[in-house]
């Protein structure tokens, strides 16, 4: 049985990715996207931008993407709006896989 101390260390060892901000068409397939402030994020696959029907021009001003979660759900989000997303390799100040590698070290070196 693990102390809450040993449970904290291995919640330590955990890389953490990081969130932030970016415009409905800076979004990239990939990233974890947090559509809604009350719902889990979306993991973003393909991306593309809709015509206007009976139009032969772009949609500017929404971006459509397919969860690559689930690949029968689509989702639509505005161009110009900020969403919060987490990107992969964007980490958390000192919680980087580095990080969280010397960390396991040390407490290795610490118990051997």
């Amino acid at each position: 049985m693990r102390t809450a101390a040993e449970e904290t260390e291995m919640h330590r060892l955990v890389p953490r990715l990081k969130a932030f901000t970016v415009k409905g068409s800076e979004v990239q397939p990939g990233d974890y996207l947090y559509q809604y402030a009350h719902q889990a994020p979306v993991r973003v696959g393909a991306m593309w931008c809709g015509r206007w029907p009976g139009s032969t021009s772009y949609d500017r001003n929404s971006v459509s993407f397919r969860q690559d979660d689930f690949p029968w759900s689509q989702g639509r989000i505005s161009a110009h709006l900020e969403y919060t997303v987490q990107r992969s390799g964007v980490y958390i100040a000192g919680w980087s896989p580095e990080d969280c590698d010397k960390r396991r070290q040390e407490l290795e070196s610490l118990t051997a």
